[in-house]
């Protein structure tokens, strides 16, 4: 998996997806080399949500980074989906 995205206290790596249209990206502690959560594209919603995994907490600067993560994913796709 490689690095995509590094903030403060987290960086979000990309899966390998089999055969999937959309992406799905791993959140992770930097300091206590955990997974977080799970990054996924959500159909019903056309965009990106968050999966956090179970016994998971947050900061304001960690949501910050997932939030703007996922919206800059979400607008990437969406401009690549318009072209086709």
């Amino acid at each position: 998996m490689s690095v995509v995205y590094q903030g403060k206290w987290i960086f979000i790596e990309e899966r390998p997806t089999c055969g999937k249209v959309t992406k799905e990206f791993e959140v992770w502690s930097i300091y206590e080399s955990t997974a977080l959560g799970l990054i996924k594209w959500r159909a019903s919603w056309r965009k990106y949500t968050f999966y956090p995994y179970s016994n998971t907490h947050f900061e304001e600067v960690c949501m910050y980074n997932i939030a703007d993560f996922i919206k800059k994913e979400t607008t990437k796709y969406k401009k690549n989906w318009v072209k086709k």
